[in-house]
């Protein structure tokens, strides 16, 4: 619902006192004499570690809140795979940039503990009434365009921009940069909701280009890349190969039919909704077996001093995050309390049945420190590692 009022907000198709309607019902207050966007991204500097992907995303949201949090008057809006878009409000057209200067220092002082991390933004210019807000955002989007040639943490404002690095901006966002690198399709077919999809194709196209969605054979190659990085997502995620091809048998001769942009976009829609619907029968079908085979993987490799809870949502073929809120939801304790359990059971088991010292258990069930692992065992179970040898003697 919040997403799709956003896309109402920067679209700037329906009337001001339906938004004013539609922001009520979220509580959120859209009254202001000005008004600015921000957009920004976190990036990881190591771009192909599919971990450091997965976990940027939990510590992004951390640290979005954390800065966001020192400001009022400020709307916060997560594109999904995109980053954030700030929605900022005051007294006058000034001082919208002025907080997003604010803003920036903020966040630049917030990112010097993040050696792995880096950042992107762009603002826009300010406006005085709603109905304005999509030429706010469009002038935002032009300035955050420039992080394709930014080597990162920087803050590009459009108002600085001469007409000469407008029109470069403009180029920018015709280049296509997302086919090379698949990552946000990806990430929203694991992550995505079906009523999001219209605006995550809308912003998709537009990164692509509209000069790339003119072209007949760029919509041809894009869409047979899609279609194949949809099929595959599908299959990881368990659908049978029959359901699968079922599904999508006629999708050349669909694709072939495909002659503009705009329809190339309604396609993609169909497809990704097609997969979603997917995804979700069978997350909803096999969260149980998911869960089953996943503390299966744990007990099998309790003993790996390294084994965290990518790697089993990795096993499983769900992103961390969506692992992490299933397991909780299906076992009733997170991933960390389930595997420091097994660990406890088996460390009992050698206590019982073994001369092995508690340092040596320690290393067996996964802990490289000892004292950390009778930490562990003393609160788990209400008594020393040799306390509970004692008593089963």
């Amino acid at each position: 619902m919040r997403y799709q009022f956003f896309g109402n907000l920067i679209r700037g198709k329906i009337s001001v006192s339906k938004l004013m309607e539609q922001g009520n019902e979220l509580g959120i207050d859209l009254m202001a004499p000005a008004y600015n966007f921000m957009l920004f991204k976190i990036f990881s500097k190591n771009e192909n570690d599919t971990e450091a992907v997965y976990d940027l995303r939990t510590k992004e949201d951390a640290i979005v809140e954390e800065v966001s949090s020192q400001f009022e008057n400020m709307i916060v809006f997560h594109r999904v795979t995109e980053g954030y878009v700030l929605m900022i409000k005051a007294q006058n057209t000034e001082e919208t940039i002025q907080v997003a200067k604010d803003y920036v220092a903020a966040l630049t002082k917030r990112m010097k503990k993040e050696k792995e991390l880096q950042w992107f933004a762009g603002i826009g210019h300010a406006v005085e009434r709603l109905h304005n807000l999509s030429e706010s955002y469009d002038s935002a989007s032009k300035a955050f365009a420039y992080q394709y040639q930014s080597s990162g943490n920087e803050a590009v404002f459009f108002d600085k921009l001469d007409n000469e690095k407008i029109e470069r901006a403009e180029d920018l966002q015709q280049v296509d940069f997302t086919k090379v690198n698949s990552e946000s399709l990806e990430e929203f077919l694991k992550n995505g909701k079906e009523e999001a999809v219209h605006l995550f194709v809308e912003d998709y196209t537009k990164t692509l280009g509209k000069s790339n969605m003119d072209s007949f054979m760029f919509c041809q190659y894009m869409l047979i890349n899609i279609q194949v990085g949809v099929m595959k997502f599908v299959e990881k995620m368990g659908v049978e190969k029959a359901n699968i091809d079922r599904t999508f048998k006629d999708y050349k001769q669909q694709i072939a039919a495909v002659s503009t942009g705009e329809k190339a976009a309604e396609y993609i829609e169909e497809l990704i909704i097609q997969a979603i619907r997917m995804r979700n029968e069978r997350l909803g079908k096999k969260h149980s077996s998911l869960i089953t085979e996943a503390k299966e993987f744990i007990v099998k490799n309790y003993q790996e001093e390294t084994l965290s809870l990518s790697d089993v949502a990795d096993q499983v073929g769900l992103s961390s995050s969506h692992f992490s809120t299933t397991f909780k939801q299906e076992t009733g304790e997170s991933f960390v309390e389930f595997l420091t359990s097994v660990r406890m059971d088996k460390a009992k088991e050698m206590l019982c049945f073994t001369d092995m010292k508690a340092s040596q258990i320690s290393y067996e069930v996964g802990y490289k420190d000892p004292h950390y692992f009778s930490y562990l065992f003393k609160k788990t179970q209400g008594c020393t590692p040799s306390e509970y040898r004692s008593r089963r003697m």
